[in-house]
């Protein structure tokens, strides 16, 4: 009967415990000082399921539970302390350091109560098989109650920081620590390791007066901020829309974002599409939204909550509008920018054409997709003949003006991103789909092309021709490294044979079309 009634008083205090736990993790926000009640309460439920244990397994491991109520006494006293600091410094949320010095304690009774040998000296058996507290238990003790007084005190001390602890909240709570304190102090007393302990339990009760004190405490803390105060002081504009789209509340900022005149009482009850036309579609939609609004373009930020009944109906929307436009602006710019340099990157300064980066990065692709449809890749190599001899008569400006007046001759002819400059005066041009005769005619042209062009110098009128060397995967060919040392061995064949003339890559290298 007697281990019935002891059973039953401390799985009711763990259950007390856990019950307090979800109803305090339940209620709306999370703040410091509920999180020091949840600490407080999970040792509560640890304590009470170490002495149900102590009940159940009995006398045989006295030691063993007794050390494990170590972490669940420095548990409680932690979770005091963490809600005082939270209740006197609202608003702050615990720091690393204030983490550290509230799980300090309880991290060392664990490891203390982890290692069998530390048991004989939480509790010391005599030799007529008694149990008495040994000196770990005392210097637990010891530390516990100082870390509690030091915590009243801080209480006491912060009151006026607090809207918890005014007036008599303060004295209140104090009495009620007084139960689990009384309770602890008979039980040392009058009981031993291996009897009734009343900690729990009392830890477990007062657990319960603490909740209905102090969480309604704080709730009514919170609901003393009227609801218009917080509308005005937010920097957003924030709408209120019921479901046909009437305005039911706006901000000030909402009034100057619509640049709306008079109080915001004046729009109430009205359509917003009919009084605020210019963000009638934009509060549909979430997301940014470039609008005239009073003459001005701006860039609103929209983020839609809807909003319902008790019984869960649906009762409107909540629009909150941010001014996102001088922040998109500059991100555009910034893109743009970005776009530009990329640009730069795989551009030839003196021809505007794409670069020899562009064309290794193309190229492969190029040939990729080719091999995947099954059709031939081409590819033509074009060289301006005698091009250092022009350098060295007109000078090198004229040069470059050449090979610009040749980068245009041949754009005439192909688009702009199949053609590259990947030499000094080396052009590739990317003929996908092409076969070899294909190419050729093709490379034939860009080679006329490019002998029309002329360059005014002071000599008068200067006119280049150029050699080309045309490269085809049909001509055994598979890769960008072989495509292209074919080509240029079609491109020296060119040369060889007397420049101003296309020579097509296959054995033997034979001329097939020039001047």
């Amino acid at each position: 009967m007697h281990e019935a009634v002891l059973l039953w008083v401390y799985g009711t205090s763990a259950l007390i415990a856990v019950v307090v736990i979800f109803a305090t993790v339940r209620a709306p926000g999370l703040s410091s000082l509920r999180v020091g009640l949840l600490i407080y309460l999970t040792g509560t439920a640890w304590w009470a399921t170490v002495d149900l244990l102590r009940v159940i397994i009995g006398p045989s491991s006295v030691q063993a539970i007794e050390a494990w109520t170590m972490p669940a006494l420095a548990l409680v006293v932690a979770g005091i302390r963490a809600g005082i600091h939270g209740a006197t410094h609202p608003g702050r949320k615990l720091s690393a350091p204030d983490v550290v010095g509230f799980a300090a304690h309880p991290a060392l009774t664990v490891i203390a109560a982890s290692l069998p040998m530390l048991w004989g000296l939480v509790a010391v058996k005599g030799e007529d098989g008694s149990v008495a507290y040994g000196p770990l238990f005392w210097a637990n003790v010891a530390i516990t109650y100082s870390l509690f007084t030091i915590a009243t005190i801080e209480m006491f001390k912060g009151r006026h920081d607090s809207s918890i602890f005014t007036g008599r909240n303060a004295p209140l709570i104090a009495s009620f620590w007084a139960i689990p304190i009384v309770a602890s102090v008979v039980t040392v007393v009058i009981s031993s390791p291996a009897g009734i302990d009343l900690t729990a339990p009392a830890f477990a009760l007062t657990s319960l007066l603490i909740w209905r004190a102090v969480v309604p405490l704080e709730m009514r803390q919170a609901v003393r901020i009227a609801r218009s105060q917080v509308l005005e002081e937010l920097a957003d504009a924030v709408i209120v829309l019921g479901n046909q789209g009437h305005i039911l509340d706006a901000n000030a900022a909402a009034l100057r974002v619509v640049g709306a005149q008079g109080p915001a009482s004046a729009y109430i009850d009205k359509p917003l599409r009919q009084v605020w036309p210019c963000i009638a579609d934009a509060v549909m939609h979430p997301g940014e939204h470039d609008l005239t609004v009073a003459g001005a373009d701006v860039v609103l930020d929209v983020t839609i909550s809807p909003l319902s009944e008790a019984n869960g109906a649906p009762s409107g929307r909540a629009v909150v509008l941010r001014d996102v436009t001088d922040a998109v602006l500059q991100r555009r710019e910034l893109a743009h920018l970005r776009t530009e340099l990329a640009d730069l990157v795989v551009r030839d300064a003196v021809t505007g054409l794409h670069n020899r980066r562009y064309a290794e990065q193309t190229l492969p692709q190029s040939l990729a997709r080719c091999v995947a449809k099954r059709v031939p890749m081409s590819i033509a190599v074009i060289d301006v003949d005698h091009f250092k001899a022009v350098n060295d008569t007109y000078g090198h400006p004229v040069g470059d003006r050449v090979l610009r007046e040749l980068a245009s001759a041949m754009l005439e002819e192909v688009p702009s991103s199949t053609l590259a400059r990947i030499g000094g005066e080396e052009f590739l041009i990317l003929l996908p789909g092409l076969t070899s005769e294909q190419a050729f005619a093709h490379t034939e042209g860009l080679r006329d092309a490019c002998a029309r062009a002329s360059v005014s110098t002071r000599e008068g009128a200067l006119h280049v021709t150029v050699s080309a060397g045309v490269a085809t995967t049909g001509d055994g060919a598979r890769s960008v490294a072989v495509l292209m040392d074919a080509a240029d061995a079609a491109l020296y064949h060119a040369k060889r044979e007397g420049r101003d003339r296309t020579c097509v890559a296959q054995p033997g290298f034979v001329a097939v079309g020039g001047a």
